[in-house]
């Protein structure tokens, strides 16, 4: 088995940010996560299953090494306590389960929120990866790295414009939907030295170490719903809320249910 996850900080800034202040502020919740899938596929999804659950299986052995924790410890938001939790962290395989229905892949994971809500990135971009490898690599890396080129050349072109009362600029949110961890670091490494001036920095933390670049992030929708989930039952207005990016939504007082997608 060749490993797809490289490193723990190898997910997007926001799950730290969001997991420190659910550590601090609801370390006692219990949550619920299921994958789904919602474009058609070229395969059954559920052929991945053996695959998928070795990676399973390497992700909860794996542990935050020194420099990494001392990486985090870099950035201003970081609370020393939430480092040192991370310091004994180790993903549980018993709170994630993968199993089969027809076609159909099913991924679920339980537990305490702040050891299972970490599992969403790797989850997505494993079954990613582990999907993409049955196709020719080589004419898919040949196929975007043309089309990076013209995006490039793009954005080079748009610069050479009269200045904006508003500059340009952008940032990698790429990790959850990437082709491969390879190819996510050629793409990042490509507008980090070729359109600096422009692009920002990463949502991948390994990333943004690696390559000395600015991680990005702030928080996602599923800190906004565990909000709404512990404020008190006469503010919530109703059992059911769909928000928005496909992610439905149980409000349930000790059990939330949310969708990785």
């Amino acid at each position: 088995m060749t490993p797809i996850v490289r490193s723990l900080l190898e997910t997007d800034l926001y799950k730290f940010t969001m997991w420190q202040a659910l550590l601090h502020g609801h370390p006692n919740t219990h949550t619920e996560y299921e994958f789904v899938c919602r474009n058609a596929t070229a395969f059954p999804l559920a052929e991945l299953k053996g695959e998928l659950e070795e990676q399973l299986d390497h992700l909860c052995s794996m542990s935050f090494a020194d420099d990494e924790l001392a990486y985090l410890r870099t950035l201003r938001f970081m609370k020393s306590d939430f480092v040192d939790f991370l310091t004994v962290f180790r993903f549980q395989r018993k709170f994630i389960d993968v199993s089969t229905d027809g076609d159909t892949l099913l991924v679920h994971a339980a537990g305490p929120q702040v050891h299972v809500m970490g599992f969403e990135i790797f989850v997505l971009y494993i079954i990613n990866e582990l999907y993409f490898r049955r196709f020719d690599l080589d004419a898919a890396m040949r196929e975007g790295r043309h089309r990076l080129g013209l995006k490039v050349e793009a954005v080079k072109a748009f610069g050479k414009l009269p200045r904006r009362k508003h500059p340009f600029e952008f940032s990698d949110f790429g990790v959850r939907r990437r082709f491969s961890g390879a190819w996510h670091d050629e793409v990042v490494q490509r507008l980090a030295q070729d359109v600096p001036e422009y692009f920002k920095g990463t949502s991948n933390v390994y990333l943004a170490k690696k390559l000395g670049i600015v991680p990005i992030g702030t928080m996602a929708h599923e800190y906004f719903y565990q909000s709404w989930n512990c404020s008190p039952k006469p503010r919530l207005g109703a059992k059911n809320v769909e928000v928005p990016g496909g992610m439905h939504a149980v409000m349930c007082a000790v059990e939330p249910t949310v969708h990785l997608h």
